[in-house]
């Protein structure tokens, strides 16, 4: 007997012989309504927050580039001494990776291939109950705490929720799908390979970023649009005391990272592999995660470390890789813009 109207296609179990729509089949497809509305709601508001974030963050035409950006830094050769060594590093590394390859030197170790027991429907449900549990969340602080509300701890205080919830949700969303969480790369063998690995697979990828920079930058000019700065950097700016200032600081660089590498690579990309070939896969995580970062200006370089940490975390099989990769990034990022820039 076929399975009722695609009902156990994502919970599993066959229906019973005597079993009515009047019973837990009714159920069933209640459920799986609700969780389509939500998923529906959910996307809505996002593509809602995403349009107007991004015509935020283009600013206005004609206008001076913003002080912190790294626009701004590459217009007044701040960075030229960086970018230079790290773009002889990167294309260094760049081209002993492609040699390896063409020699068939293995690089990344075997590693086992677990069942992945999620799908893309169970993501996007989980990313439907980080998102409308975070813009709940928001919403009733705001309303409690009204006019007294300071726009920076909300916007870190938020951040910092989402971040959590997406790794718990995802976790719980592994082991309700009765899976491994090694299957999401949880796993610590190898490690410091894969520390390595994430390393260099970073200043092997900021060739790449930078052109892809390059181009957004050279757009803009021709566009005469304003690209605003790393949101982050405002708040870093008016911190009124060290302890949110360092709170900041960690939400950037270890939480977010860790989070994000979780729900996109861990969770999100074997659900991905399940339907698509690896370069799908890899290309279309890039473009998911540079979505939630509603900026134009860094779509592009965004979408290029997505697909690297894709890449690394296919062939390590494990979060530590991207996970480092990511990491190291952020704090970079912060360093060069905030304490060197800024």
């Amino acid at each position: 007997m076929a399975r009722a109207a695609g009902i156990t296609l994502f919970w599993g179990g066959e229906p019973k012989k005597n079993e009515t729509m009047e019973g837990p089949i009714e159920k069933q497809w209640r459920r799986d309504a609700a969780w389509a509305i939500a998923v529906i709601v959910a996307a809505g508001l996002f593509v809602i927050q995403s349009v107007v974030g991004m015509y935020g963050a283009i600013g206005k035409v004609g206008a001076e580039p913003a002080a912190s950006s790294w626009f701004n830094a590459v217009r007044l050769g701040l960075l030229f001494p960086y970018v230079v060594l790290i773009l002889c590093a990167g294309g260094t590394l760049f081209f002993l990776y492609v040699a390896a390859l063409a020699g068939g030197v293995r690089i990344f170790p075997r590693r086992e291939e677990l069942p992945v027991t999620w799908n893309l429907w169970a993501v996007a449900k989980a990313a439907a109950v980080v998102y409308l549990s975070s813009g709940l969340l928001v919403f009733i602080v705001a309303s409690i705490l009204g006019g007294r509300a300071d726009e920076r701890y909300l916007i870190i205080g938020s951040a910092c929720f989402l971040h959590l919830a997406l790794l718990v949700v995802a976790v719980a969303f592994v082991a309700m799908s009765g899976g491994s969480q090694r299957a999401a790369g949880f796993t610590l063998k190898g490690w410091p390979a894969d520390v390595a690995h994430g390393v260099l697979g970073w200043v092997a990828t900021l060739p790449v970023f930078y052109a892809a920079f390059a181009v957004v930058v050279a757009v803009l000019a021709v566009l005469r649009l304003e690209p605003q700065p790393n949101p982050v950097i405002p708040i870093l700016q008016e911190a009124g005391s060290t302890w949110f200032q360092w709170a900041t600081i960690f939400l950037v660089t270890i939480l977010g990272p860790f989070t994000e590498e979780v729900f996109f690579r861990g969770y999100l990309y074997p659900a991905m592999r399940r339907r698509l070939s690896v370069r799908s896969a890899i290309v279309i995580n890039g473009i998911l995660f540079a979505l939630i970062h509603p900026n134009p200006a860094s779509f592009l370089p965004i979408m290029v470390l997505g697909m690297a940490m894709a890449y690394l975390f296919e062939k390590t099989r494990s979060l530590v890789a991207c996970t480092t990769f990511h990491i190291v990034h952020n704090t970079v990022e912060i360093v060069i813009l905030y304490y060197l820039v800024a």
